[in-house]
């Protein structure tokens, strides 16, 4: 029997069936929040570049946050699929497909260096990179934990990850969270409203 690749079928599909959720669900209840305090650690991305968090990736930007390691068989690859979605839904955000920048940070530095991510992004038919607008993050262990903490995800196993998502307005420190495992749909609208 043939297997299915990722990019051929919605991995998130079936959690969302399962679920009792689909394409038509209706939209998050959008709550601000206060901005979380991101330190400006040095990180590096998919592709081995050093980055200050805060200057390179965060400041002047609307950033979709969300945390995964290579090694999980089980949420992680869902949540990829469902931003890889949203992400093919930018075009019709009011500022256009450039507007977001989306950050995969690793839960799992020890484990994932930037070739694993490289590898991780190609798995799902991902272009990494800041000019397609996604971004992987690693780093030493010690500036992703500090990192994970100003985002409430730090665990003591990469496992115990929070399966959240992380939208911000950074210019205008507006800031929300919501399920990483809510639909497309329902994501792509926290964003539209963010960028409002």
């Amino acid at each position: 029997m043939r297997s299915v690749s990722p990019r051929r079928l919605p991995v998130w599909l079936p959690f969302m069936l399962c679920a009792g959720l689909n394409s038509a669900a209706p939209a998050l209840a959008t709550s601000w929040i206060d901005p979380p305090l991101v330190p400006d650690v040095v990180v590096q991305d998919q592709d081995g570049r050093s980055l200050n968090f805060y200057r390179d990736l965060l400041q002047g930007r609307t950033v979709l946050i969300n945390f995964i390691f290579t090694g999980c068989r089980s949420v992680c690859p869902t949540q990829t699929a469902i931003l890889r979605d949203v992400k093919q839904r930018w075009t019709d955000l009011p500022a256009g497909q450039s507007a977001v920048l989306l950050i995969s940070i690793t839960v799992d530095p020890k484990h994932d260096g930037p070739q694993q991510l490289r590898d991780y992004a190609r798995r799902f038919d991902i272009d990494p990179g800041m000019p397609q607008g996604w971004v992987f993050v690693t780093g030493e262990t010690r500036e992703i934990n500090t990192l994970l903490s100003s985002f409430s995800s730090r665990a003591a196993q990469p496992a115990d990850h929070s399966n959240v998502v992380w939208v911000g307005n950074e210019p205008r420190r507006r800031w929300s969270r919501a399920a990483a495992l809510n639909t497309p749909p329902q994501i792509a609208q926290l964003l539209r409203e963010i960028l409002q």
